[in-house]
């Protein structure tokens, strides 16, 4: 089992200028490579002053590569239909070169609509625009002249003028948030990268749904021509480790309703009918906006604990196939000595006990 730690970028400026966090979010990439975690990685989000100061993250991830020297640095989630696949694939081919051959490419295709607005992008072209992204990003990494005619884009006999340090490229992972995901990207030999709110209410311990939808990966995986070995699989968790249930549930309550709270999902507009995507969303949002921390806790969307308790859970994802643990700590405006506090606590308690 490997860990590593995930960054959303949520941040609440009006208690902590946003020139601070990204600060803080620095201190605690170098703190995590002192203590042993595998990997960083950054999501992209855009438009909310709460939910999306980190819109650039080959940004934020060639500044964690000057301050770090082993730590592998990912993307979660390069959205790939907002931007220019070729852009894409230099910058983060920048990353990979700045930080001599540490970073992981996580892909995805979006699902807040304030965003596809915001780009004026349709949703419903997402998949398409993502599809062709990726395939001319991969062609780019080989360093060869080539050309390309999509649907969304087109490549005229062009080359990066700069390639990876990895070789072919870097490694590459799918967010798998939507249910028909695993199974589209096992058939292409993407692997997937999971979220635990993916799996929320699913049975009382989780692992019975993500050993489901591991077997069917691997299945159509395999049937598709790819492998072995199956690739590796990494899932989100918001995490916080703490002396005891009473303790983590005074230092976590009000931040993690607070992060699901604040994602910018809006209601349906009034006077349509509701199509199987706005019912998707009403339904993400009513659920962000009624859930409870119990509820958290007994739907499996988070993993906290004492260290015995986090160690538990953990045992149960690994043994469903879970090979890589991405731990969500810095959520809700959470304070720093806090992050830095349950990241200790993790290396020091948890992590040993899978090595």
């Amino acid at each position: 089992m490997k860990f590593g730690l995930f960054f959303i970028g949520d941040n609440y400026p009006a208690e902590r200028a946003n020139v601070d966090f990204y600060a803080e979010l620095l201190d605690q990439v170098a703190y995590a490579e002192a203590l042993g975690f595998h990997s960083v990685w950054f999501a992209e989000h855009h438009f909310h002053d709460r939910y999306g100061v980190c819109p650039s993250p080959p940004v934020i991830m060639a500044a964690a590569a000057q301050h770090t020297t082993r730590i592998r640095l990912g993307s979660g989630i390069a959205l790939l239909p907002f931007h220019h696949p070729l852009r894409v694939a230099e910058d983060y081919a920048m990353v990979d070169l700045l930080s001599r051959g540490r970073l992981d490419f996580g892909v995805g295709r979006a699902f807040l609509r304030h965003e596809f607005t915001g780009f004026q992008v349709a949703v419903e072209e997402s998949r398409e625009r993502f599809d062709e992204a990726l395939e001319i990003i991969l062609q780019a990494w080989r360093g060869e002249r080539f050309s390309y005619e999509g649907k969304y884009y087109r490549v005229c006999d062009t080359a990066l003028s700069i390639t990876s340090v990895q070789k072919p490229h870097p490694p590459v992972w799918v967010a798998a948030v939507s249910p028909e995901t695993p199974a589209l990207a096992a058939r292409k030999g993407w692997p997937i990268l999971l979220v635990s709110a993916g799996f929320k209410a699913a049975d009382p311990e989780m692992g019975h749904t993500l050993r489901a939808v591991l077997h069917t990966f691997a299945e159509v995986y395999r049937a598709a021509g790819h492998g072995p070995p199956l690739p590796e699989v990494p899932i989100v968790y918001y995490t916080h480790v703490g002396s005891s249930a009473v303790q983590v549930r005074e230092a976590t309550e009000n931040s993690i309703l607070r992060y699901f709270r604040t994602v910018p999902i809006p209601p349906p507009p009034e006077g349509g009918p509701l199509t199987d995507l706005t019912r998707k969303y009403e339904e993400l949002r009513q659920w962000n906006q009624r859930v409870t921390y119990d509820q958290l806790l007994a739907e499996n969307v988070v993993l906290f604990g004492d260290p015995a308790r986090c160690r538990e859970k953990i045992r149960v994802i690994e043994e469903a196939g879970i090979t890589s643990l991405l731990c969500f700590m810095n959520f809700g405006g959470l304070a720093h000595e806090q992050v830095r506090a349950s990241m200790r606590r993790f290396a020091e308690e948890v992590m040993p006990a899978f090595r």
